[in-house]
């Protein structure tokens, strides 16, 4: 067995459980709670104060990231730095959004401060386009540059950069998967196309149901790529009113998203848990995906946890943990 499936196996092995979780959901006072959490998380012995464990969870994932790295090189390496990047993007794209409302420096402390951040320039009152321009020499200058001269409302602009941003992210992973093997790069794809699918799912819903488009404008926001849901079947759900939409999507393989038993992002997180424990008999870099999606669940449902006061019944809680 490869060395870093045998790390990402021991830290699986730490990460809280089920009964974890409902002890959480049980304890009624809150610094009680954030003590127990602390137990679970080693790096939060030192966090005081409840604000700081989001961030300090985020440097946790960094280090983790990194330490499984370790052995990897070549196109492995190169493909694992790829996939998690998503950390970096969605950095990206909070510090564009901050930029276009004028909010930058009301968190300009935890941009910076951001562990995923190295490699980005964020300065006070920064501009548009002196980000883009910082952004020169990597990866996602080219999909910025053509924003710089377009004229529309601040939301659109905050919208469309997103979406070319993770547009970017899913077809420069799924071009990089021809560089394996055969059989691996038909198992990336899959993969990576199911996140695609999951995406598209995610879209077509919140578009179709808050937004008044036209087919081919939605169709334009879409992936191609996926798994399941190809481009023709796409471009057929693009021109659907809400229920139709839902009514169609019961007949394809994601059809139980839309079941009823949840509600749709609760669906969409379980979804793509099993996605991920999909990956689990893997012994290849896609075990490696699987260990940081697994992380970031965890550490997504003790800030859910954390969040949680008696407004909610205990039934309402855990309802909002994702255990797959």
């Amino acid at each position: 067995m490869k060395a870093y499936v045998v790390k990402a196996r021991a830290k699986l092995g730490n990460l809280p459980n089920l009964i974890n979780y409902k002890n959480l959901i049980g304890e009624q006072d809150l610094y009680r709670k954030f003590d127990k959490v602390k137990q679970l998380h080693p790096s939060l012995q030192k966090i005081k104060d409840i604000d700081q464990v989001e961030h300090e969870l985020d440097f946790e994932i960094s280090r983790n990231i990194k330490s499984l790295s370790y052995f990897l090189n070549g196109y492995e390496e190169e493909f694992f730095e790829k996939y998690v990047s998503a950390f970096e993007i969605r950095l990206i794209q909070n510090v564009i959004q901050g930029i276009l409302n004028k909010s930058l420096n009301n968190s300009l402390y935890l941009f910076t401060n951001n562990p995923f951040s190295k490699n980005l320039v964020i300065k006070k009152d920064m501009k548009f386009e002196d980000f883009v321009a910082s952004l020169k020499n990597t990866r996602y200058h080219r999909t910025l540059v053509p924003f710089l001269n377009e004229n529309m409302s601040k939301d659109s602009m905050i919208f469309l950069i997103s979406n070319s941003l993770t547009k970017f992210y899913f077809r420069d992973l799924l071009d990089y998967s021809s560089k394996f093997p055969k059989d691996l790069a038909k198992k990336i794809r899959i993969f990576i196309g199911k996140e695609i699918d999951l995406y598209n799912i995610e879209m077509l819903y919140r578009l179709i149901s808050y937004f008044d488009l036209p087919a081919y404008e939605i169709f334009n926001y879409l992936i191609e790529g996926g798994y399941k849901l190809k481009a023709y079947k796409l471009k057929k759900l693009s021109n659907m009113t809400i229920d139709k939409f839902k009514k169609e999507m019961k007949e394809t393989p994601y059809g139980h998203i839309f079941s009823g038993i949840f509600d749709i992002n609760k669906a969409l997180m379980e979804e793509k848990h099993k996605i991920y424990k999909d990956l689990s008999k893997e012994d290849n870099v896609l075990y490696l995906i699987y260990a940081v999606n697994l992380l970031v669940i965890s550490n997504n449902n003790i800030i859910s946890i954390l969040n949680m006061d008696d407004s909610f019944t205990k039934e309402e809680q855990e309802s909002l943990i994702v255990t797959g």
